[in-house]
């Protein structure tokens, strides 16, 4: 795989494509995607160890033609609600390599689930609990269920930058847990077969993972005394693009290696999930843009683009990276970057320092590829081509 991202002779190439050309082909923004940095990116998080088994976050991007990746690479997926499990099944993903995960679903969708056989419906509250139970007894099928903690509610030990204590996700104390084992305990058609935890933040150092596996261990080892079929940790959110984690010195394996290396030796343990999302597709896209608008102001310039907010959605956790294609030898100044739209949120790149440039000028906009699609809309703009290449 080339250098993802690099100049040369003063033009910006990624992934081995001269961006210059490829701006040259369109006179609006454009997406371009990359099914081989998607491939590479995958083959990255399956490297860990023995017993990794990936399953795609599909919230990230709703994209067909993954599924056809990660059937040729044994991987799964990471799905939130009926629509996904149909649009994936639709798409040729087999209901067992399906973890469904969620903190609310109907009871249609958890009977689609049930039906089909999924590979394990995560759960991480009584009420919800109670209606698989039911809907199993109903359909007299048996239903594997990985119990999702919060990894930390048993000491004192929290940390700041993780999810705070009593959000929704996550079995957070003893009485909960206590009162679900109740329920598996009452019907023979359950099997707690996983323990789970998310992090819903984007992580770069690997310390929150190895803090939460610690903690989850606990739970695990505990929980085994009383139930044989526990064969499965399944790991959520926390990666952040593997482009961002690279350039800070980091990989995958820094951050997941020695949870990987405590999980090959765990003989009781079968399979240690991984579920990223963000990791395995963000930096598989890049926009293309065109500078319509400058407003030079004293201490920075405002450059506005044609690739609007209305697909690079100005969420609290995205981060957009802007670069010059054509790097000018002009001036250094502060550049924040915005669309069209009279909205104060509406800015897609904040406090960069970049060359000085002018209307028509072109950008590559890195980090389009999570969180952008599924979430896009027709708001004021039309939505940018995505191609191939």
């Amino acid at each position: 795989m080339p250098d993802y991202l690099k100049y040369k002779d003063s033009r910006l190439f990624w992934l081995g494509q001269d961006m210059l050309e490829k701006s040259k082909k369109y006179n609006s923004s454009v997406i371009f995607f990359s099914k081989k940095r998607f491939f590479d990116n995958l083959q990255n998080a399956f490297s860990l160890g023995k017993k990794i088994q990936v399953h795609y976050a599909w919230k990230a991007h709703y994209r067909n033609d993954l599924i056809d990746i990660l059937n040729k690479m044994s991987a799964g997926v990471e799905i939130m609600s009926g629509k996904e499990f149909l649009d994936v099944t639709s798409a040729g993903m087999l209901p067992e390599n399906i973890i469904f995960n969620g903190v609310g679903r109907d009871i249609k969708a958890l009977h689609l689930a049930i039906k089909s056989g999924v590979k394990a419906i995560v759960v991480d509250n009584i009420t919800e609990l109670d209606k698989i139970s039911k809907e199993c007894m109903a359909l007299q099928k048996n239903t594997r269920v990985f119990f999702r903690f919060y990894p930390f509610w048993n000491n004192h030990f929290r940390p700041t930058s993780f999810i705070k204590f009593e959000y929704k996700l996550g079995i957070q104390n003893k009485e909960e847990l206590n009162e679900m084992l109740k329920i598996v305990y009452s019907n023979r058609f359950l099997e707690l077969s996983g323990l789970s935890f998310h992090f819903a933040v984007r992580n770069s150092d690997g310390f929150l993972h190895k803090a939460g596996f610690d903690n989850i261990t606990y739970f695990y080892r505990n929980l085994r005394n009383d139930f044989k079929t526990l064969k499965y940790i399944s790991i959520g959110g926390g990666l952040d693009s593997r482009y961002l984690i690279e350039r800070k010195g980091f990989s995958i394996r820094s951050l997941l290696g020695s949870i990987a290396e405590k999980a090959d030796i765990m003989d009781e343990l079968e399979e240690l999930i991984i579920e990223p999302g963000r990791f395995l597709i963000n930096d598989c896209f890049i926009g293309i843009s065109t500078i319509n608008s400058v407003k030079v102001l004293n201490s920075f310039n405002w450059y506005i683009i044609d690739l609007s907010t209305n697909f690079l959605v100005p969420r609290a956790n995205s981060y957009f990276e802007v670069f010059p294609i054509i790097k000018k030898e002009t001036s250094r100044k502060e550049a924040k970057f915005g669309d069209g739209i009279c909205s104060s949120s509406s800015i897609i790149g904040n406090s960069l320092f970049l060359p000085e440039m002018e209307i028509g000028d072109k950008v590559c906009i890195l980090n389009c590829g999570a969180y952008t699609q599924n979430l896009a809309s027709s708001f004021g703009f039309e939505l940018p081509e995505i191609i191939e290449i």
